[in-house]
């Protein structure tokens, strides 16, 4: 069985247009809610062996947020394919990883994120910034992923609806 957390990236800043997509950082409201999701993971012991995280700024932003909150001492590896990924390059970073991680976050942006959960699920989530989703796997391998695996969506929690 393996748990997999997918995290939408918090809420990023258009504040600056000379800055491309790839390098636009968080606004404030980002930050704060992606200390929030550190804090309610930590809270109820939902902590992953792996980050896996979009290149993009705002992406590794959400992680260094989260982790001043999350009791996480695992490693955390970069994408190009995850920014702005769709379901085939979730599925290849998954299918690359070490069968020893049994609970892998995966920090993306949508729409790519929201038809991943659907794909894995059949349930159509809505994923704003900085929500998180908890799904189940019945596999032993992350190689055995595949555009026909189901996957048994646990939980979601989106900023404004989390108390801490």
């Amino acid at each position: 069985m393996k748990s997999l957390l997918l995290l939408r990236h918090g809420k990023s800043s258009w504040k600056d247009t000379n800055l491309n997509d790839h390098d636009r950082p968080l606004k404030e409201r980002g930050k704060n809610d992606a200390k929030r999701m550190g804090q309610l993971l930590t809270s109820i012991g939902l902590i992953p062996n792996l980050i896996c995280c979009s290149s993009a700024k705002r992406a590794q932003d959400t992680v260094k947020y989260l982790l001043e909150f999350l009791l996480f001492d695992g490693e955390i590896l970069f994408f190009r394919t995850l920014y702005h990924g769709y379901i085939d390059d979730y599925i290849d970073v998954l299918n690359g990883l070490s069968n020893g991680h049994d609970c892998v976050m995966i920090v993306g942006h949508n729409p790519g994120l929201e038809e991943f959960i659907s794909n894995l699920t059949e349930i159509d989530e809505w994923l704003p910034t900085g929500a998180l989703a908890q799904l189940e796997l019945d596999y032993s391998e992350w190689c055995e992923l595949n555009d026909y695996s189901e996957g048994k969506l646990i939980n979601v929690w989106r900023p404004r609806e989390i108390s801490i």
